[in-house]
């Protein structure tokens, strides 16, 4: 099991992830799906690979974005999810989105995956020199409370988001050296 950064040679497997039901309701790329449109709907999987590239040099950034990288998690060849690690926090990061954000696949979950994408994804986020990363989850999610949990989450707030959202859930990681 490894991260990757995203790659066509793995487009038959993410592409039949695409097709599998969300019970979340997000469509698409899972988390990909969520900011497709952010990401100026790129009709290829080409193209989406090149924008994520772009972002985690930095470049062709929204002006309220930072710098993220992204990778997939590959297990015997197949996608089984993604990860995307963001260099820096605004103020609506702090608040919601976090440093890192993950997607397992829904065949795929409830595998111990998730626990796996965060804990690979905390050593990529050491590489990038972040040593106290903020991980959010909704309130809802028992799933991703026990996995961030499970990978040093130390609970910090809880975000009021309002009547139709759930409330969100704010944890600090210490990125301690090795």
């Amino acid at each position: 099991m490894k991260l990757v950064e995203p790659d066509l040679c793995y487009e038959e497997s993410l592409m039949s992830s695409l097709k599998e039901k969300d019970v979340s309701g997000a469509g698409g790329f899972g988390m990909i799906g969520q900011n497709y449109k952010d990401l100026g709907s790129p009709k290829a999987l080409k193209d989406y690979i090149q924008i994520r590239k772009d972002h985690s040099q930095g470049l062709n950034l929204r002006k309220d974005w930072v710098p993220a990288s992204t990778f997939w998690l590959i297990d015997n060849n197949q996608f089984i999810g993604e990860v995307t690690i963001r260099h820096e926090l605004t103020e609506y990061l702090r608040n919601v989105g976090g440093h890192i954000g993950y997607w397992i696949r829904p065949s795929e979950r409830k595998k111990g995956y998730g626990t796996v994408i965060l804990k690979l994804a905390l050593e990529k986020a050491k590489e990038i020199g972040l040593k106290k990363i903020l991980v959010t989850c909704d309130e809802t999610n028992i799933g991703s409370k026990k996995i961030i949990e499970a990978n040093g989450g130390a609970l910090d707030s809880t975000r009021k988001m309002g009547d139709s959202n759930p409330d969100k859930i704010l944890y600090w990681i210490i990125n301690a050296d090795s």
